[in-house]
C-alpha cells in the first residue's frame, strides 16, 4: 500500500503514526450518521484526474457533533464514486489515511439561540454512534487553510437582540391591545354560559411592557364572578408581545365585555 501513496501522504503518515487515541465524546450521537467504517487499509481508489492534488479543508461531523477540521484529498474509484482520504486531522491523528465521505450536514435551530443551517462536512464514520434524540449540533467554527494546515476558526458569536433606542408609541400599544381584546372576547368571554354568566363586565389589567417587548407584573382585577374570566384575560396579556422599546412602560388596559 505504501508504494502507491504520494510522497506527501507518506510524510504525513510517518509524522502522524504515533497519534493519540480517540478522545472527547465522539462515540455518541444520532444514528443517522453511523455506518460501518471504511477501512484505511484497503487499496486506494484511482485518483480522479480532475481533482488530483486539490485537497479540501472541511469540518468533520462525528455522530451528532462537529469536531475540528480535516485536510482530505478527493479520490474516485473505478465506479466513479468520489471519496476523501484524510491527509491531516489534528484532533485524531491516528485517523490519517482513513476514507471518509463528504455530505451536506444540516441542523435545526438550537436551544441556545444558534440559527439552523447546513454545511459541507466530512463524515467521521469510524466510531459507533449511540442513537440520541437531539438534532445535529450547530457548527460553531469555520475551517480554512493556513500555511498549508487545515485549522478551525471560531465563528464570531451572534449579537443578542437588543431593544430599540426609541420609546414605544401609543399606536404600537394600541395595535397590540386591539388584538388582545379580540382574543379575550373569543377565548375568555364567548365560552361563558349566557344562562349563568353576567350580561356585561369590565376587567382591568395592569402590566409593564419591558424593553424586550415582553410583559411583566401582570395583574387583572374585576368582579369576583366569574373568577375564570380575569384569570383568562391575565394569561393572554402575559403571553402578549409588544415591539422592543427603550425602557419599561407601565400601563393599565380595560377589557369590557357585553352580550
Amino acid at each position: 500500500m505504501m508504494g502507491t501513496e504520494s510522497p506527501l501522504l507518506i510524510a504525513v503518515l510517518v509524522v502522524a503514526g504515533c497519534g493519540a487515541e480517540p478522545r472527547d465524546g465522539e462515540t455518541t450521537g444520532v444514528a443517522a450518521l453511523a455506518s460501518s467504517p471504511a477501512s484505511s487499509s484497503a487499496e486506494p481508489p484511482a485518483v480522479h484526474d480532475g481533482v488530483a492534488g486539490e485537497p479540501v479543508c472541511l469540518p468533520v461531523a462525528a455522530c451528532n457533533m462537529f469536531v475540528s477540521c480535516a485536510l482530505a484529498r478527493p479520490e474516485r474509484d473505478a465506479a466513479g464514486a468520489t471519496s476523501y482520504r484524510v491527509l491531516a486531522y489534528d484532533h485524531h491523528p491516528s485517523k490519517v489515511g482513513s476514507i471518509w465521505q463528504r455530505e451536506s450536514v444540516c441542523w435545526d435551530q438550537q436551544a441556545g439561540g444558534a440559527a439552523g443551517g447546513c454545511a459541507e462536512a466530512l463524515l467521521y464514520r469510524d466510531v459507533p454512534c449511540t442513537p440520541m434524540p437531539n438534532a445535529q449540533l450547530a457548527l460553531a467554527h469555520r475551517c480554512r487553510l493556513d500555511d498549508g494546515r487545515c485549522v478551525a476558526v471560531p465563528d464570531a458569536p451572534q449579537p443578542a437582540p437588543s431593544a430599540s433606542d426609541a420609546p414605544i408609541t401609543n399606536r404600537e400599544i394600541t395595535d397590540v391591545v386591539k388584538a388582545l381584546r379580540a382574543d379575550a372576547r373569543a377565548k375568555c368571554w364567548d365560552p361563558l354560559s349566557k344562562a349563568t354568566g353576567p350580561s356585561s363586565v369590565e376587567i382591568v389589567v395592569r402590566f409593564t411592557i419591558e424593553p424586550s417587548g415582553k410583559t411583566s407584573h401582570v395583574g387583572a382585577s374585576g368582579p369576583r364572578e366569574p373568577p375564570s374570566l380575569a384569570r383568562c384575560v391575565g394569561k393572554l396579556v402575559e403571553a402578549a408581545r409588544f415591539p422592543a422599546n427603550q425602557s419599561p412602560t407601565a400601563i393599565s388596559v380595560p377589557f369590557t365585555f357585553a352580550r
